[in-house]
């Protein structure tokens, strides 16, 4: 758990912070909470779904696992900032399979990208 939780706060601070344009020494994350939060939103869906589920998820959870990817693209599409999150969460999302434990600490690991985001200044 602590990697995750290390992992999600080295993510906020180097790939979602940029230099600020008129202080380059102070950063700033340009991606609202409620950006991510959409994302995790869906996250949760999946999450509460799986609950009965085995060790071993279902076809039709893992197809709603990777249909995570077309919500991140979508948004990234929409908001060229977003691309950060889904060049950084696809291989995540790719790496679950079809592991529960795996999809839990992913779910995990996006609270702690919104607590770490919250905790470095970024803004709703």
């Amino acid at each position: 758990m602590e990697d995750l939780v290390k992992k999600a706060e080295d993510f906020v601070i180097n790939k979602l912070s940029e230099p600020n344009k008129y202080d380059p020494s102070k950063k700033e994350i340009k991606i609202t909470t409620s950006q991510i939060r959409k994302f995790l939103s869906g996250v949760n869906l999946i999450q509460n779904k799986m609950n009965e589920e085995g060790e071993i998820l279902s076809d039709e959870t893992v197809n709603e696992i990777k249909y995570l990817k077309i919500k991140l693209a979508y948004q990234a599409g929409r908001e060229k900032k977003i691309k950060v999150l889904y060049d950084n969460l696809v291989p995540e999302i790719d790496n679950i399979g079809n592991s529960k434990k795996k999809f839990i600490d992913f779910s995990k690991y996006i609270e702690a990208i919104i607590a770490y985001h919250k905790f470095y200044g970024g803004k709703d």
